[in-house]
């Protein structure tokens, strides 16, 4: 295990950017790493019972945002590695981010999910509050019309993106027996979401959201940390999802049976 790498299942500390850079939060810091020429930078620092809970890139790989335990979110400049705002309205720590071009979603051990729109003074777009424990994982589609939410509340919920501020979710999937934090919407099929469960769970289950069923579940007999789907090889017959536990695993859907 890296030094000071959090033990802590709920955490999203790690994200790959569009330029190649790896942003990372270890103890009390966030670093970028550059896998091109692998230089290690420190984007930010902090002291006391503060630490990062969750980072991500921005769509276009200009900014960093880093959530804490204290409850906030602050947005960095990639370049500059300085501060650009701070963003609030949680009350406990932000585990999970997820970009939508300027629409920034975090999620909190409140129960809470917010949207903030980065470009404005006043940023809370809507707060959301469903779960009934943490919110450990979100993920927009690649179209940005849906956002797939997760929590330690073993609960899947899909949301329309016009209709968050309503509370009015499209669908709510209780499949699942284990915290769902492992989300992945597949590259090929707008429709196809995948999921991963916890611990005691431990199944990788696709999602036809067109009908609204789960249409295949496998059993792993793990922790899923992670899912992501191959985006090189779109194959007729299979499709290819990568699970990350700790190990490195692959595993091969069927796509007749995941359509």
């Amino acid at each position: 295990m890296p030094p000071d790498i959090k033990h802590d299942y709920y955490l999203n500390i790690m994200d790959w950017g569009k330029t190649n850079a790896l942003a990372i939060g270890l103890g009390k810091s966030a670093y970028l790493w550059n896998s091109e020429n692998q230089k290690v930078v420190l984007l930010s620092q902090v002291s006391g019972d503060e630490y990062p809970t969750s980072v991500s890139w921005s769509e276009d790989g200009k900014t960093v945002e880093v959530g804490y335990g204290s409850s906030t979110l602050r947005l960095y400049d990639a370049e500059s590695l300085k501060p650009i705002r701070w963003l609030y309205g949680h009350r406990g720590r932000v585990g999970s981010i997820a970009w939508n071009d300027h629409l920034l979603s975090s999620g909190s051990s409140d129960q809470a999910i917010i949207n903030h729109d980065v470009r404005t003074k006043k940023s809370k777009v809507c707060t959301v509050k469903v779960h009934k424990r943490e919110v450990c994982g979100l993920k927009w589609s690649s179209a940005g019309t849906k956002l797939a939410s997760g929590g330690n509340d073993n609960l899947l919920y899909l949301w329309d993106a016009r209709k968050m501020s309503t509370s009015h979710h499209l669908y709510r999937f209780n499949n699942h027996c284990a915290a769902v934090k492992a989300l992945a919407w597949c590259p090929y099929d707008y429709n196809v979401l995948a999921s991963g469960g916890g611990t005691v769970d431990g199944s990788i289950k696709i999602w036809n959201l067109q009908k609204g069923i789960c249409t295949c579940s496998t059993e792993t007999k793990a922790q899923i940390s992670g899912l992501q789907w191959n985006r090189h090889h779109k194959e007729s017959i299979s499709t290819l999802i990568y699970v990350f536990i700790g190990k490195l695993y692959s595993i091969v859907m069927d796509s007749e049976v995941c359509s």
